[in-house]
């Protein structure tokens, strides 16, 4: 069912990688503003 409706799924991923993107500009910007050193850590998960 869900082959027949591509449409479908895109409306269920964009939502979901917007989010997941504004998560983590959203905790950059916390440790930006704590001051906390990020370098090295891009691949370190919240």
């Amino acid at each position: 069912m869900l082959r027949d409706s591509p449409a479908w799924i895109a409306h269920l991923i964009v939502p979901v990688a917007f989010t997941l993107t504004a998560y983590r500009f959203l905790i950059g910007a916390i440790q930006h503003a704590l001051g906390r050193d990020t370098e090295g850590d891009e691949h370190s998960l919240p």
